[in-house]
């Protein structure tokens, strides 16, 4: 399956056109009446926000492997630190502009952003290097890799946390009492440990970090704060708010390990499988990694409502706990694998030298 090759300029310059355009338009959905037409037009300007989210997410991962080739990880991670500031901010600026203007301020003051970001980008952004290199691009060959489906399975264990969690932390709150600051307090602690430990994160993996390593630590972390946010039924305690706070710190320190490594141990791999290093390559890891993400960020808070209707939070985050586990089964193995198709290949390369050697000892015996 061949790949069209469009620009990052035109790819993140439409996305940004497109989803200021629909975040606008969804506003003044509040004055169309409600019925069915008032739910398919929403349906409608949502999808055509996803398609510009989309094309925005792809093209600046594109550019930033592109223009920081040596320290994609570090970049990749302030990246990341801006959307997880964004997650903290954006509910509080919303509600604020929601009380003064109602429903239609804050989609129009957002739309009205991305719109401006638009014109800057048509004149400011620059061509990226290399826009017009051509090399394979066959998706199946590049998908279909132990190592890449690791990382896949990875981003999407991630945003399927952070879906799930939002969706059914608040009910779990409720049986402290707490204050609605301390709660959106409470809310924020993932977002804020990530964006701040992401760029740390970036760091090791600039500086020679192995991302299978980096993931694996990541992915631990969120299985042991998993188990005790809840907690999961089979542990002989209930429930205090610091457990709770020091879970949520904890699963934010391995999320931000697990999306880093994952962007950059997926965009290593494939270029060390004879991929070429243009941005052809970094187009389809981008593409797989927003692609993860928006799988995530679907799946989780539908089954987080199903699970906290049907089972609760503590067996709730027991599903979720099984599937972060079973994540790092996966890597486990897979590591394994690595490790040794990597001890083969060594053996394989000093008996290759055996022979040449031993002929040399011999034709320097004979000629004595």
């Amino acid at each position: 399956m061949e790949i069209p090759t469009v620009t990052p300029k035109f790819l993140i310059t439409s996305g940004v056109l497109i989803g200021g355009a629909a975040c606008c338009a969804f506003g003044t959905l509040d004055y169309v009446p409600a019925g069915t037409t008032y739910i398919a037009l929403c349906f409608v300007v949502r999808i055509f926000e996803g398609f510009g989210a989309a094309s925005l997410m792809t093209a600046s991962f594109t550019i930033i492997a592109a223009t920081f080739p040596d320290s994609v990880a570090t970049s990749f991670s302030l990246m990341e630190t801006a959307f997880g500031l964004g997650l903290i901010v954006g509910p509080t600026i919303g509600g604020a502009l929601y009380q003064v203007g109602g429903f239609v301020l804050p989609f129009v003051i957002n739309g009205g952003f991305l719109l401006l970001g638009f014109i800057i980008l048509v004149f400011l952004l620059p061509r990226t290097e290399g826009e017009r290199q051509n090399g394979p691009r066959n998706f199946c060959s590049f998908l279909f890799d132990g190592g890449i489906l690791s990382y896949t399975f990875s981003i999407i264990t991630c945003l399927l946390f952070i879906g799930f969690n939002s969706a059914t932390l608040e009910p779990h709150l409720r049986q402290f009492n707490l204050t609605p600051v301390v709660l959106g307090v409470i809310f924020v602690i993932t977002g804020a440990i990530y964006a701040v430990t992401t760029p740390i994160w970036g760091k090791v993996c600039d500086v020679g970090g192995n991302p299978l390593f980096i993931n694996l630590s990541g992915s631990t972390m969120v299985c042991v704060g998993l188990l005790f946010i809840g907690p999961v039924p089979f542990l002989p305690f209930e429930a205090t708010l610091w457990t709770v706070i020091g879970s949520l710190v904890l699963i934010g320190f391995g999320l931000s390990a697990k999306l880093v490594s994952s962007f950059v141990g997926a965009l290593k791999s494939t270029i060390s499988r004879g991929f070429p290093d243009n941005l052809a390559t970094y187009g389809m890891v981008s593409a797989l990694f927003s692609t993860s993400c928006s799988i995530g960020a679907f799946v989780g808070p539908s089954i987080g409502g199903l699970l906290l209707d049907t089972t609760g939070y503590r067996m709730g985050t027991v599903v979720i706990f099984a599937l972060e586990a079973a994540f790092l089964i996966i890597l486990l193995v897979y590591l394994f694998m690595v490790a040794l198709k990597k001890k083969d290949k060594e053996a394989s390369e000093r008996e290759a030298l055996l022979p040449r050697t031993y002929a040399r000892r011999t034709y320097s015996y004979s000629s004595v």
